[in-house]
């Protein structure tokens, strides 16, 4: 998911055929989803999105939460409710970070930054307080992070 998004589409395609392959239906999923996303196909991509979420119990936990981050991405203009609802439901599920049954990039990193992603819609929607709430957890979980952490970033630019 990640090679279609910085766009490395011929190797986002191979990624597809790949995985295929190997029966591992929602990571492909997944990245078929993505090429469709940043191909401007929003109806292809959030059926594929959509299914692969749905699949998220035997799914990768990475490629879950990409596919909840790229949902609410095509919905933050057009239905930012929408968006908030796909957030919270892939935050509302960190138990994914500890069953590592993958083999490769953890989801914990990109769990946190659904979070911090469903706080900034909180805040663009006027809920402030869920806002707040959500930075305060994050910036709990990542107290023992470098200052310079990423998400610790993003939280700073984002509320000050």
């Amino acid at each position: 998911m990640l090679l279609a998004r910085v766009g490395a589409i011929d190797d986002a395609v191979w990624a597809v055929q790949y995985l295929s392959t190997r029966d591992r239906k929602a990571e492909a999923l997944g990245v078929s989803g993505e090429l469709a996303r940043v191909g401007g196909r929003n109806g292809e991509a959030i059926s594929a999105l959509e299914e692969t979420m749905a699949v998220g119990r035997f799914a990768p936990e990475a490629t879950y939460y990409l596919a909840a981050e790229s949902l609410a991405d095509i919905w933050r203009n057009s239905d930012p409710l929408r968006a908030i609802r796909v957030l919270e439901e892939a935050s509302a599920r960190p138990f994914r970070t500890y069953s590592y049954m993958e083999i490769g990039v953890s989801g914990s990193y990109f769990w946190l930054r659904v979070k911090v992603r469903l706080g900034e819609l909180y805040r663009a929607q006027g809920r402030l307080k869920d806002a707040e709430q959500i930075d305060f957890e994050v910036r709990h979980l990542l107290s023992a992070a470098d200052p310079d952490h990423p998400l610790l970033a993003r939280l700073n630019r984002t509320t000050s």
